[in-house]
């Protein structure tokens, strides 16, 4: 009996280990989705659609504004960008990469108000806030995370044996994290020191902390995963075989929502994890 009651909870944890239920998917009435953003303060959802080719400047970008439920406010609130792809927010301003460029938007009007040049980029893929206002970027094929601060822009990490195909970024406990292809890297916004947090091997495209060493991540192919110091990589969604991609992942942390653009597809799709 007592062998037996161990195995069900082992089975009960294992179970609740990879609870990740869909709460809503919309209609493919997106253009290459590549991030979904969860503003906290407007309780919004914003949707980064390329609407062209990964690296084609055509100027016809957009952001889409949706509430939490997937429903559309707005397909195209913000026009007039190229192949955006992350996003991060500051007192009022949503930051979006642009290619080569980081653009700013005004959230109150919709608009672009500027455009921040990175000299020397090539294909600036995700980018995140410290506390301070420093902005970090990932260069997803120069294997660069430049560092922006005070209107100058500079590389900041460019090892290349740790920083492989940067890609992911979030700000944790004080560290930036970047999803790369040897795992999740932590560095230290003060000293630019970095350290190898979970090894793992492939592109992490979406980076989602949950404390405790616990984070989900997405692939671009599309599989979805949670990873946790010291366990194996619990797979939460593989829609590889059917040619769904899984991109920059947005997260609600007071629902646990999980948000996955799904490129190609087209589609945002919501997933409520339950992680223990």
């Amino acid at each position: 009996m007592k062998i037996l009651t161990v195995i069900l909870l082992f089975v009960a944890q294992f179970v609740s280990a990879q609870s990740f239920t869909e709460n809503w998917c919309s209609e493919k009435i997106f253009e290459v989705p590549e991030s979904v953003f969860y503003n906290a303060e407007s309780n919004k959802l914003y949707v980064s659609n390329i609407a062209g080719k990964p690296s084609e400047k055509n100027g016809q970008g957009f952001i889409s504004l949706m509430n939490p439920d997937g429903k559309m406010i707005e397909r195209k609130w913000i026009v007039g960008l190229n192949a955006p792809k992350g996003m991060a927010v500051r007192d009022g301003k949503l930051y979006v990469t642009d290619i080569d460029r980081i653009a700013v938007a005004d959230i109150e009007r919709g608009k672009i108000i500027r455009f921040i040049d990175i000299p020397g980029s090539m294909f600036l893929n995700d980018l995140v806030f410290d506390n301070h206002g420093n902005l970090y970027i990932s260069d997803t094929p120069a294997g660069v995370v430049y560092k922006y601060s005070v209107n100058h822009a500079e590389k900041w990490l460019t090892d290349e044996n740790l920083i492989k195909i940067p890609n992911g970024m979030a700000y944790e406990n004080g560290n930036i994290l970047i999803g790369t292809g040897n795992g999740i890297v932590a560095a230290d916004p003060e000293t630019g020191k970095a350290t190898l947090v979970i090894s793992h091997e492939g592109a992490i495209d979406g980076l989602i902390p949950l404390g405790k060493s616990r984070y989900v991540i997405s692939d671009w192919a599309g599989t979805t995963q949670l990873l946790s110091k010291g366990k194996a990589p619990v797979v939460l969604r593989n829609t590889i075989a059917e040619k769904i991609n899984a991109a920059d992942l947005g997260y609600i942390p007071q629902s646990g929502i999980v948000l996955i653009p799904t490129f190609y597809n087209n589609r945002v799709c919501a997933f409520t994890l339950n992680p223990e």
